[in-house]
C-alpha cells in the first residue's frame, strides 16, 4: 500500500520547557485518533495540521513523536519577555 500526501497545511504545536537554560530539550508531539493534542495557542484561533491524500478531502491530522532537540550551547525559551 502506498499513500501519497499531496497537500499539507497548518501547524504542529508542541509544549516546551520555559525559563530554564539547557542545551537539550525533549519534545513530545502528541496526537490521539488522528487529532493533535494541542491545536491552538491561548487566546488565538484553531491552528492544526491538515492533510489531503490524492484528490480526497482535506482532513485534520496529527503527529505523534518524541525527540530531543540538541543545541551547541544552552538556550532558554522565555515565557515572560
Amino acid at each position: 500500500m502506498r499513500l501519497l500526501c499531496s497537500n499539507r497545511d497548518g501547524s504542529i504545536i508542541v509544549p516546551v520547557k520555559t525559563n530554564k537554560m539547557a542545551a537539550t530539550q525533549s519534545l513530545k508531539f502528541a496526537a490521539s485518533k488522528g487529532v493533535q493534542k494541542t491545536t491552538k495557542f491561548e487566546g488565538l484561533p484553531l491552528d492544526y495540521l491538515s492533510t489531503q491524500f490524492g484528490a480526497g478531502p482535506t482532513e485534520q491530522s496529527g503527529l505523534a513523536l518524541t525527540t530531543t532537540l540538541t543545541a551547541g550551547e544552552a538556550f532558554e525559551v522565555n515565557s515572560v519577555y
